[in-house]
């Protein structure tokens, strides 16, 4: 008895301590059926007085979203091979209050020996509270996702390991990734292979100290073009002091990255300017003692250079004593501006040698408003000073020239007052005598007020002006007796941008304005005409076209463009010009100019292309209308196809020159593109076949590595293709420049100065002759006729070459010589010409060659030399000899091996003299 009444008062006191925690106790006997309820369950199910509770009571208190869930759960407790275990959330509806409240269910069944349950006992506590803060928590993070994706900047969000859980819509859009690709650490592979590297060690850097992550780093977008971009982020922490992870933003800096750039180009322009500037400039500390200066300070005050590298600002401040007129007021007048601490300082000096030197100084201060020294500036201004008396007389022929100026002038201050005004402002206005006696503002806007048509609009937009003295204006006026007035207007500023007021000019366009009407309706009476025209010319076999009086192509018939293949828009204006025939091109200019200029008839024969790119021969012809007055209102032309009775005249003219050629000319000829073509067939089928199997071998091999995913290898490949490509690339343009080397023409020489000539090559070089510590010298070269893009070609070959082919070890020296030629020397090479030749010679110290070899190295694509020892294409020589033969001369070469080698080159003074 003692037993049972001790375990009935722990009952007691279990109930009572968790009613006092707000736990509810339930037990439900079973075999009986008989529902206990402490007063708390009674509570959790809006019961105020309590009554005998029954299993289906307790279902009827349930939410009907929850009653057969929570049903079928206190079942499933009732299965011995659930072990008797029951916990559930679950909506209990108050059966007398009503209300809703969320509560959580724990208990046990157990089990008599034939496995059915007896007896169901638990707990009840009220979790509304709890599930109040879940909802809040789910809101508050719907909330945080739709403000991190309306942000403009991109944000991030990772979890405790660094693994990236979170991109906002600003990064998906952005990078074109989707929320998968981008997760854990997907994000890194948007970001340039270049910054990924340090960009993923300084994030898992940052991520295992716990530590704010700043970096920059190039992020690509999903166009492919990469932008600066700066990640930076802050750890994430619980109440706790947990580590959550880090929520990061990503801002596009290339704005930013682009402004640094321009401020470092923009220090060393100041640099340059400095130096460049006439002004002297002179920066010195707050006690004056000299920082730097620059050439022009020296100069002006001639400072010895020794004083310069000395650095001893006394025996500076002594020297600029000796220069002054007046040196102990110099001395003060130095001290003062630094013992006073002036804002600004100017003055000026008078030297002894005339000269009048003015000196400005600011402040350098620092954005804290530091006081670090005194910038300098000292300029000249002893012509200016002589100039004044010449401003002075400007300036009364100025007021002279408005005075005769048949535009009307006004000037006005910034307070509105009027300075002055022309006579011609009065002519224009019609101004009365008694506004001209007194110009008071008044006085002009109450005459205007009633002179002017929308007077108000007239007031507003200068009332507008002067509060806003930015930029120009240009307008109208409109004056009620039917006067059109230009009026153009501009603020006056001073050198510092301080603003003075307006100058005014008006202009009397109101007959100006009529004759424009008037032509306007010429002109669309003159486009009717034109499509009238059009029409009637669209039947005539003949190409027809129309211009405006400058010569501007507005009109062009069906013939036109069925033949050109071209449209209006290509070929209006200037357009036309596109299928001239480039050797006619300049000459058909010049006469279609001349017919502008003159009014002259146009008539000229030139080729044009057709649609299909051949070229046919016209006959263009053109004549100007007028109109009464005898000016020119149109031109009007065609174009008629000569071409076969060209072709026949050039045909017979061939046929005659072809029966009086020479025949061992022509044998010549034969036999020399006999001998280039076999080196071209040999180019073809080696030279350029070597790269080209090159790349086909690397690139199967770099498919390989593709697919093996082996990047280094593929890097090594990639640039074998690289350098076969660019091999096979410099080949083809040797061979294009050999090629294009056709006998010159009589209008292709000019006068040519070889000096200037050899001075652009060496420029061209200088980076090659600095490396090489080359020494290049060139004596005095004359002025012949040649071609001078060839000569140039001829000098770049011989003296790269002789750069080229240096010995290890020793400085190259490159020397380049003239004389007049020897006649017997002309005689040797064949040069039978009666005029003056020059004998160049192009020698250096190099590595030579076997004379042997002295007519082989000019046959093109012959190398002494393999590739590997020293670059080349076997071309540049060949090229060197047709320059020469295409100026009637003639180039050999001497050498020894190992000494060095000598060019020369024979060419004529004068190509009329051959």
């Amino acid at each position: 008895m003692l037993i049972g009444k001790n375990a009935q008062i722990e009952s007691e006191r279990l109930k009572t301590a968790l009613e006092a925690a707000g736990v509810g106790v339930w037990d439900y006997d079973l075999v009986r059926d008989e529902l206990v309820w402490s007063l708390h369950c009674y509570r959790l199910f809006g019961i105020t007085d309590p009554f005998p509770m029954s299993f289906d009571i307790f279902l009827s208190g349930l939410h009907p979203l929850d009653r057969e869930r929570t049903k079928e759960v206190v079942q499933h407790a009732f299965n011995p091979e659930s072990g008797g275990t029951y916990d559930i959330e679950y909506r209990t509806v108050g059966i007398q209050d009503g209300i809703t409240r969320w509560v959580r269910a724990t208990g046990k069944a157990y089990f008599d020996a034939t496995g059915k349950a007896y007896r169901f006992v638990g707990t009840i506590a009220d979790i509304s509270a709890q599930k109040e803060a879940e909802a809040q928590l789910q809101e508050s993070e719907a909330r945080f996702r739709n403000m991190a994706d309306s942000a403009p900047v991109m944000i991030w969000i990772t979890d405790p390991n660094g693994h990236c859980n979170y991109l906002n819509l600003r990064w998906l859009e952005f990078t074109g990734q989707t929320m998968e690709e981008g997760s854990g650490i997907g994000w890194a592979d948007a970001v340039h292979p270049d910054d990924r590297h340090k960009t993923k060690e300084a994030f898992v850097a940052s991520n295992t100290e716990k530590r704010a992550f700043r970096v920059e780093y190039r992020l690509r977008s999903k166009s492919g073009q990469y932008r600066w971009m700066l990640d930076s982020a802050l750890p994430r922490f619980d109440e706790a002091g947990r580590f959550l992870g880090y929520i990061g933003s990503v801002l596009d800096i290339s704005d930013r990255k682009q402004t640094e750039e321009e401020l470092q180009f923009r220090t060393a322009q100041l640099e340059a300017q400095n130096e460049a500037t006439e002004y002297g400039l002179l920066l010195v500390d707050t006690k004056g003692k000299i920082l730097s200066q620059n050439k022009r300070f020296s100069e002006m005050w001639h400072m010895p250079q020794e004083i310069i590298d000395s650095k001893d600002d006394n025996r500076a401040l002594e020297h600029a004593q000796t220069m002054v007129q007046e040196p102990e007021q110099f001395i003060r007048r130095v001290k003062d501006r630094y013992e006073s601490n002036m804002e600004v300082a100017s003055d000026e000096f008078r030297f002894k040698d005339g000269r009048i030197i003015e000196r400005t100084g600011r402040p350098v201060t620092g954005k804290d408003g530091m006081h670090y020294g005194y910038l300098w500036q000292f300029r000249d201004i002893t012509a200016y000073r002589a100039a004044q008396d010449a401003l002075e007389l400007r300036t009364a022929l100025l007021e002279a020239q408005n005075e005769a100026s048949p535009l009307g002038i006004l000037v006005i201050d910034q307070n509105y007052k009027f300075n002055y005004f022309n006579k011609g402002y009065v002519k224009v206005f019609d101004l009365p005598q008694e506004v001209v006696a007194n110009p008071s503002r008044e006085a002009l806007l109450g005459y205007f007020e009633q002179t002017i048509i929308n007077y108000e609009a007239f007031n507003e937009r200068i009332t507008y002006l002067y509060n806003n003295p930015v930029s120009g204006s240009l307008d109208e006026v409109y004056l009620k007796n039917g006067k059109i007035i230009e009026r153009y207007g501009y603020p006056i500023r001073g050198k510092e941008g301080r603003y003075f007021g307006w100058t005014w000019q008006f202009r009397d366009i109101t007959e100006e304005r009529r004759y424009q009407e008037y032509m306007e309706q010429k002109n669309r009476q003159l486009e009717t005409l034109i499509q009238e025209f059009k029409f009637v010319t669209d039947f005539m076999p003949q190409m027809v076209w129309a211009t405006q009086p400058d010569g501007y192509h507005d009109f062009f018939n069906k013939q036109w463009y069925d033949y050109t293949g071209l449209d209006y828009e290509t070929t209006k204006d200037k357009g036309w010009s596109l299928v001239l025939h480039p050797d006619d091109s300049e000459r058909t200019w010049q006469v279609w100019h001349h017919s502008l200029e003159t009014g002259a008839i146009y008539q000229i024969e030139y080729r044009m292309r057709r649609y299909d790119g051949v070229y046919r021969w016209m006959l263009g012809r053109a004549i100007p209308m007028r109109d009464a007055a005898g000016t020119i209102i149109k031109w009007f032309g065609t174009c008629t196809d000569i071409d076969d009775q060209r072709r026949s005249a050039e045909l017979l003219e061939q046929k005659v020159a072809e029966r009086t050629r020479d025949l061992q000319e022509a044998n010549e000829n034969l036999e020399r593109s006999n001998a280039e073509l076999e080196q071209f067939a040999y180019v073809a089928s080696h030279d350029l076949q070597e790269p080209l199997r090159k790349i086909r071998t690397f690139t199967t091999m770099l498919e390989g590595e593709l697919q093996r995913g082996d990047l280094h290898k593929s890097k090594s490949y990639i640039e074998r293709i690289w350098q076969s490509s660019s091999r096979m690339q410099e080949l083809i343009r040797d061979l294009l420049d050999f090629s294009r080397l056709n006998q010159s023409e009589p209008a292709a020489f000019e006068l040519v100065d070889l000096n200037t000539i050899a001075k652009n090559i060496i420029g061209d070089l200088e980076l090659s002759i600095a490396q090489k510590g080359a020494e290049v010298h060139i004596e005095p070269l004359p002025h012949i006729e040649a071609h001078s893009v060839q000569m140039s070609q001829l000098f770049y070959n011989l003296l790269s070459n002789a750069l080229k082919f240096t010995k290890a070890g020793q400085v190259p020296e490159v020397k380049v010589s003239c004389a007049l030629a020897d006649p017997a020397l002309l005689e040797a090479q064949h040069l039978k010409g009666s005029g003056t030749y020059y004998h160049l010679r192009f020698s250096d110290n190099g590595i030579g060659f076997l004379n042997d070899y002295a007519q082989q190295i000019f046959t093109i694509f012959q190398r002494l030399h393999n590739r590997s020892t020293y670059e080349g294409t076997g071309i540049g020589l060949a090229l060197c000899k047709k320059v020469v033969v295409n100026h009637h001369g003639a180039i050999y070469a001497e050498g020894e091996e190992d000494k060095g080698a000598t060019f020369h080159v024979l060419l004529p003074e004068k190509q009329g003299a051959i």
